[in-house]
C-alpha cells in the first residue's frame, strides 16, 4: 500500500501543518494512501497548484506511487466536499497520527482533546491574531483586520459574554487594538494552545480571525456552529471560507503598520 507524507521540518505554525495533513488524510481516502510521518525516498511530489486537477480528474497512477505533498493547500474547496470522512479519519479513536518537527512529535490526539470549559450557547467567542500577523518590515502591510470588521459583526449579535481568545499580549498597540471592544466587557483568554484549540472547536458561535489555525478548528468542530469567517485576500494562494451551509464570509481590509503602531 502506497504512503503519503508532508515534511514538516519547516518554519510554519501548526494551523499550517495541520492543513497539510488534512490534505495527506485526503488523498489517503480519494487514493488510498496510508499516511506516515516518514519521509520516503521515492515519491511522486505532488505541487500546490495541481491538486484542484488532481481532485477533479483522479488519475489512477497516483493510486500506485508513494505522494509527498509541498505545499500550504490553503483553500477551502479542497476540504469541504470531504468534510464528513475528513472528520472521521480525524476522530477514529484509533488515529495515532503525528507529524516530526525535527524537535517534536506534535500527535493529532493531542491537538483534539477537549478541555473543560464554561462558555454556552449564549456566549461568543472571537479568535484574534495580533503581533504574529504584524509581518513588519517584511511585507508592505499587516495582515490585521481593522477593528471594525470584528465590532461590526458583534453590533449585530444578541449574546450574553464574549471571550476573546488571543495569544499573550504584550505590546501596548496589541491593548488599544483590543481597547475596540471594551464595551462589550469581554474575558480575554490567553490560555494553552491546546485549550484555544478545544475553545475554538466547541464554542457555539465563533467569530474567525484570519488565521490557519482558526479556520482548522472551526472546521473540526461537531454539531452546528455559528460562524463569521474573514477573507483578508492577503495571501493569492489562500482562500479558506464557508464550511457549512449558513457561514457569513466576510472580506475585511487589514491595516497598515503605522496605523496600528499609531494606535
Amino acid at each position: 500500500m502506497p504512503f503519503v507524507t508532508f515534511d514538516a521540518t519547516d518554519a510554519t505554525r501548526t494551523g499550517n501543518k495541520f492543513i497539510q495533513y488534512l490534505t495527506c488524510k485526503l488523498i489517503g481516502h480519494i487514493f488510498g494512501h496510508t499516511y506516515t510521518s516518514l519521509l520516503q525516498e521515492d515519491v511522486y511530489v505532488l505541487e500546490e497548484g495541481d491538486f484542484a486537477t488532481i481532485l477533479k480528474e483522479k488519475p489512477y497512477y497516483l493510486s500506485f506511487v508513494n505522494i509527498r505533498i509541498k505545499g500550504l493547500f490553503q483553500r477551502s474547496e479542497f476540504f469541504v466536499p470531504h468534510r464528513s470522512a475528513l472528520l472521521d479519519l480525524v476522530y477514529d479513536p484509533e488515529n495515532n497520527d503525528y507529524w516530526n518537527t525535527g524537535e517534536k512529535l506534535c500527535f493529532v490526539k493531542d491537538l483534539i482533546v477537549d478541555s473543560p470549559s464554561i462558555i454556552t450557547e449564549k456566549d461568543v467567542c472571537m479568535s484574534i491574531r495580533l503581533n504574529d500577523f504584524l509581518h513588519y518590515p517584511f511585507r508592505s502591510k499587516s495582515d490585521i483586520p481593522y477593528p471594525s470588521y470584528y465590532k461590526n459583526i458583534l453590533e449585530g449579535l444578541d449574546f450574553q459574554n464574549l471571550y476573546i481568545i488571543c495569544d499573550t499580549v504584550k505590546e501596548e498597540w496589541e491593548w488599544k487594538y483590543i481597547s475596540h471592544f471594551w464595551r462589550w466587557n469581554p474575558i480575554l483568554l490567553q490560555g494553552s494552545f491546546e485549550q484555544d484549540c478545544s475553545l475554538m472547536r466547541n464554542c457555539k458561535r465563533l467569530i474567525h480571525s484570519n488565521s490557519t489555525l482558526c479556520w482548522v478548528m472551526s472546521f473540526l468542530s461537531r454539531g452546528h456552529k455559528e460562524r463569521y469567517i474573514p477573507n483578508t485576500r492577503y495571501y493569492p494562494e489562500q482562500c479558506l471560507e464557508a464550511i457549512c451551509d449558513g457561514d457569513i464570509v466576510l472580506y475585511p481590509e487589514t491595516m497598515k503598520h503605522s496605523e496600528l503602531k499609531g494606535l
